[in-house]
């Protein structure tokens, strides 16, 4: 019997698995044979039982499949990695890392640079890591703006780093209740390609609302 529960598990068969993580049968024992996935609780020879646990794996590589775009050999390496993850912020960090790719050279030799724009962020006193791939891509994004002699902007960066420091607490308030390290990892993958389209939209419309009120 498909989906039948004990205390600690909802036991499913392959062809349920495949219909709850969207991912097809054939799919699910590749993955299997390749041990991204790991083996399900065998039942007969040729017939096993999968958990909850599987239906989360098959969604985080799913997701960083479609969604992150990364290559079975990368994801092999995320979910390696996830191994030795065992605090949220590492899970987070790990999924900023791959999803981050910064273009373009940071100009990370440029003391002064880098000096400006942690004057513009330091009021906000974040605990950051100067070396991750989001410092670099801001660094990088900085770069662009001064090299385009765009003043105007630059002046106001802080007050951007004022609303994407609410905007990242609304995202940690949004994924805080997630047991799993990879529904955690998943959550980022996903908010992150599908938050950003619609932050970009939001922000278009609030400009269009504010220039018709100061006409």
């Amino acid at each position: 019997m498909e989906g039948y529960k004990n205390r600690y598990h909802v036991y499913m068969r392959i062809s349920e698995l495949a219909q709850q993580s969207g991912v097809t049968v054939s799919t699910i024992k590749y993955y299997l044979r390749e041990e991204l996935l790991p083996a399900g609780k065998a039942i007969h020879p040729n017939q096993s039982e999968y958990t909850q646990e599987h239906l989360e794996r098959l969604r985080l590589i799913r997701a960083l499949s479609e969604t992150a775009g990364l290559s079975l050999k990368k994801i092999r390496e995320v979910l390696n990695a996830l191994k030795t993850t065992s605090t949220p912020s590492e899970a987070m960090g790990l999924a900023q890392n791959m999803l981050v790719s910064p273009s373009g050279s940071p100009e990370e030799n440029n003391p002064h640079l880098a000096e400006r724009f942690s004057q513009a962020i330091a009021p906000l006193n974040w605990s950051i890591h100067p070396q991750s791939p989001a410092y670099m891509e801001a660094l990088r994004a900085f770069s662009e703006l001064e090299r385009e002699n765009l003043p105007n902007i630059l002046e106001r960066v802080n007050d951007y780093a004022k609303a994407a420091d609410f905007v990242g607490k609304t995202d940690l308030q949004a994924i805080s209740q997630l047991e799993s390290t990879d529904e955690l990892v998943r959550a980022v993958v996903l908010g992150t390609a599908f938050r950003k389209p619609l932050l970009d939209a939001l922000m278009l419309l609030s400009q269009q609302h504010y220039a018709q009120k100061n006409r």
